[in-house]
């Protein structure tokens, strides 16, 4: 079967609370407002695909609880194919996030049934049909790793949002076509400080130094993005 596009990753059930700061430690603090939704990077990305009409494909990892029935159903509804996500373990993964007044957010990822996910899940046949393949950092370092090797092979591009943040090998930052990042990310990954457009800039020429990454996206709180591609 073709796809447009084969997203790999997380999908997680977000319990969001809106509220004016965060509380001290020791303190409890009364929020405003508490959403419940399916959500997780992985599943975010394949419901933005389908929302933009292309045939996405995705593979991941529920666990075998209500949070579990939940995503499946909210990703058939968006038309994604889900017919590789596999129900294992008791738990699904959640998503705990505070979102402030001010717009910054921070949150906690229960990790759950995303990391039960593996690399013999990584089939071949997924990538002979699809043109683009989508990862995050929500699901194990391994399983991203043996699925951009996979992907190169049958020539796919692919996009890679580093979030959260962690160490990739040169040898699979080179296979990678677009790589996104946040502030926090692009400083964990060039060891510099980004705190403005031009520090951004800096930080992809950094990051592009070795001349191994194709594209780099980094995305800004309040300052819309900053974006370099290889000419």
């Amino acid at each position: 079967m073709n796809y447009d596009v084969v997203v790999i990753g997380s999908l997680n059930y977000d319990i969001l609370i809106q509220q004016d700061r965060l509380p001290y430690i020791g303190e409890t603090f009364i929020g405003n407002k508490v959403l419940m939704m399916p959500g997780g990077k992985g599943a975010n990305q394949a419901v933005q695909c389908a929302k933009l009409g292309l045939k996405v494909n995705f593979i991941g990892c529920v666990g075998n609880d209500i949070y579990g029935d939940e995503m499946l159903k909210s990703l058939r509804n968006n038309a994604v194919i889900t017919e590789n996500i596999y129900r294992r373990g008791p738990t699904s993964g959640i998503g705990l996030a505070q979102i402030l007044t001010s717009g910054n957010y921070c949150g906690t990822i229960i990790k759950g049934a995303n990391y039960l996910l593996t690399k013999d899940d990584i089939k071949d046949d997924l990538f002979k049909d699809t043109s683009l393949v989508i990862l995050q950092s929500e699901i194990p370092s391994e399983v991203v790793e043996c699925a951009i090797y996979k992907a190169k092979i049958h020539g796919c591009k692919i996009i890679v949002n580093n979030a959260p943040a962690r160490y990739i090998p040169l040898e699979v930052l080179k296979r990678i076509d677009y790589l996104i990042v946040n502030e926090m990310e692009a400083e964990f990954m060039s060891g510099q400080t980004v705190q403005s457009v031009d520090d951004a800039i800096s930080c992809i020429d950094a990051l592009r130094g070795k001349n191994v990454i194709g594209n780099v996206i980094i995305t800004l709180v309040d300052r819309g993005h900053s974006l370099c591609c290889r000419n």
